[in-house]
């Protein structure tokens, strides 16, 4: 574990102090160690949907294998009329 010290303005350490009273927390800490947690969830939520938004946009699958070879064939003759050497 590490530790942190935190400083608030008083309105908010009252608020946590009344959510401590409230008992939903045990402390302090246990109380913003879910701050973060729904924090770094919240992110990772963000970028999985950012990443399903992509895979939306994305074509349904590879190319044939056919298209795949004739698109190699044409690079590598492009290559040969460039001078290229393998």
């Amino acid at each position: 574990m590490s530790t942190r010290h935190i400083s608030l303005p008083p309105e908010l350490d009252r608020f946590v102090e009344a959510e401590l009273k409230q008992d939903l927390f045990n402390s302090v800490s246990a109380y913003f160690s879910e701050l973060v947690r729904q924090r770094r969830a919240k992110q990772i939520q963000e970028d999985l949907d950012l990443l399903c938004r992509g895979m939306d946009k994305a074509p349904p699958g590879p190319e044939p294998e056919e298209v795949i070879t004739s698109y190699i064939k044409a690079s590598r003759k492009e290559m040969e009329n460039e001078g290229w050497q393998p």
